[in-house]
């Protein structure tokens, strides 16, 4: 991450002189964050870039390779995932699919413009294989029926884990990720993430993220998180295509939804149970 003059120097500052909302801050605490998700989500976009911008280069190809070539390098490694937890470093679910995606798109772009992997090609069918069985091994709490937040918390819940069938990870219809997806649905006083057919990011009475905050103030993570809810319906949705009823309750969840946008049409990253949220700058 850079400041807007190319510099490195973000230190997160409170700025408690400024009237309106109490958590107004410049810089960012995350900015040396290693979030080892983000390249799973960059060769996504590239891969889908081919199918509407202009075919890729062989020059973006070798930088593509290198990509792969990194994250295989590092996909065992914990990191701090996408939510930006500060305290300590977890093999968190939502980067290692992340990472099994980057590895897939690089295939995917291969095989489809016949693009030159330079001898990787077994290297990189096994290295995404031998992740995917990591995930389906290390991630899968079998007690509880879910896809845990991390390898290292198995009872923990984590809405970022319902990205899974959006990056074709695994189908929408697959019984594990149904069974994610139901205790997800559930309120928190059952164990889940969802109540007002919105949904959080996790519990932090249950995951401690480091970042602190009273509860309802915005910089704590127990407001409904929007990202989250709307991979939630879109889960629903693609599991309704076999199940009815899961489609209905997607529907009926997006119409709810639709109602927390403010008075020019836009959602806040977070909003609580009154309604009230903040719109992030970098969305």
């Amino acid at each position: 991450m850079y400041t807007i003059h190319g510099g490195k120097d973000m230190e997160e500052i409170e700025l408690t002189h400024l009237s309106g909302h109490k958590d107004s801050s410049i810089g960012n605490g995350a900015a040396d964050h290693l979030q080892l998700d983000i390249y799973g989500e960059l060769l996504d976009f590239v891969y889908l870039s081919q199918k509407f911008a202009r075919p890729l280069g062989y020059d973006m190809w070798l930088a593509v390779r290198d990509l792969v070539d990194y994250v295989i390098a590092n996909c065992h490694r914990p990191d701090l995932s996408i939510w930006e937890v500060r305290n300590k470093q977890r093999h968190f679910t939502y980067s290692k699919i992340m990472m099994w995606v980057a590895i897939d798109r690089g295939l995917r772009l291969a095989e489809k413009r016949q693009l030159p992997l330079g001898g990787r090609r077994q290297k990189w069918l096994d290295a995404r294989d031998a992740l995917y069985e990591e995930i389906q091994e290390k991630a899968w709490n079998p007690k509880r029926g879910i896809y845990s937040q991390s390898y290292d918390e198995p009872d923990i819940l984590d809405s970022a884990v319902l990205v899974a069938p959006l990056v074709f990870f695994c189908p929408a219809s697959d019984p594990r990720f149904l069974s994610t997806l139901k205790e997800i649905l559930k309120s928190p006083e059952r164990g889940g993430l969802a109540s007002n057919s919105l949904v959080y990011r996790y519990d932090t009475r249950l995951s401690d993220d480091g970042v602190g905050g009273e509860e309802g103030s915005l910089r704590t993570h127990q407001r409904f998180h929007i990202a989250g809810t709307l991979w939630c319906i879109e889960a629903l949705t693609r599991a309704g295509e076999y199940d009815r009823p899961l489609l209905q309750q997607a529907v009926r969840m997006f119409e709810d939804f639709l109602g927390y946008s403010n008075h020019v049409g836009l959602f806040t990253e977070e909003v609580s149970v009154a309604g009230e949220g903040w719109v992030a700058s970098a969305y």
